[in-house]
């Protein structure tokens, strides 16, 4: 992609310093330069502006300045590559803020490129957030109420809108002895909700995730899997809500009290990656300057 771009830019070179017989007169007021209007360090601003300007040439030329697919292309692929370096350090930076939270699934940005109806030449390119299920290690907690899974499943917990998965199982029993996350939503059972009493005798939960108070036993968790994890939706901090026609299906994995499982999450990994979005970042950034500065040379050539 640079060497086609380098070669449109030379061509721009040539065209610049050609006569354009039988142009119309044009209005020469045109929007602000990147220096006036662009705060220092704004990537947002900046492509903001430079994508205005561009929308302005096409309109006030008389004819388009070079053949399509050369500049046009080339600014194009310079804000997709700019839209998937966002996207990517989004996923970077939730990693790397729950590097410390029980049961986090580590984020990554997907992408995927497709040529765009009715613009021969144009590809767009589509990132999206996907989430990597695989095992964190497990670490001994001085709390009864903190759970793990070791294997396939999901605890339940009931949220706002409706039933939320995790395995974040660092919870908590409140006053009324109800089992809740660290949040303060209740955690679901299999049948009616059970209580705990907080001031009662130990707990103990055994590896299908029934719970037991002395000799009383209180319930069974709520512990379920699904036969695709990857049509999750990830909806922060470890927790997920289900897409629509998801069937749940028996969970294989065993309940370890007194265990958390940690996030799968390496931080040095995730700097690494950090480094190497923000190169791509700054790369296709001084791609879409150098396209707007030649736009610019060549619109004082028509006007000047």
């Amino acid at each position: 992609m640079q060497a086609g771009l380098l070669a449109g830019l030379l061509h721009m070179e040539e065209e610049a310093g050609k006569s354009f017989p039988g142009r119309e007169d044009v209005s020469t007021e045109r929007p602000a330069l990147e220096s006036e209007q662009r705060p220092e360090g704004t990537h947002k601003s900046f492509l903001c502006s430079g994508l205005r300007r561009f929308s302005w040439l096409e309109h006030r030329l008389a004819r388009p300045v070079l053949p399509r697919g050369v500049m046009d292309t080339g600014l194009y692929s310079g804000v997709s590559a700019l839209r998937t370096a966002e996207k990517r350090m989004e996923a970077i930076t939730a990693n790397l803020a729950n590097v410390d939270t029980p049961g986090f699934k580590r984020q990554s940005g997907a992408s995927r490129a497709f040529t765009v109806p009715k613009a021969e030449g144009y590809l767009e390119v589509d990132t999206k957030h996907r989430s990597d299920f695989s095992q964190g290690d497990l670490k001994r907690s001085s709390s009864p109420y903190h759970l793990a899974i070791d294997g396939r499943g999901w605890f339940v917990t009931e949220g706002q809108s409706g039933e939320v998965y995790t395995r974040r199982g660092n919870f908590k029993v409140d006053g009324a002895g109800v089992l809740q996350t660290s949040e303060g939503n209740p955690v679901a059972w299999d049948a009616n909700s059970a209580v705990i009493d907080p001031h009662g005798d130990i707990v103990q939960v055994d590896a299908n995730g029934v719970v037991h108070q002395g000799d009383k036993e209180v319930g069974r968790l709520r512990i379920v899997d699904f036969a695709d994890d990857s049509k999750l939706q990830s909806i922060g901090g470890g927790y997920f809500a289900a897409s629509e026609g998801m069937k749940e299906v028996a969970a294989q994995g065993a309940v370890h009290q007194g265990h958390l499982e940690r996030s799968n999450v390496s931080s040095m990994d995730e700097l690494v990656s950090m480094i190497t979005v923000q190169r791509s970042f700054e790369s296709a950034n001084r791609l879409v300057q150098m396209i707007n500065r030649t736009y610019e040379r060549l619109l004082q050539q028509r006007i000047g």
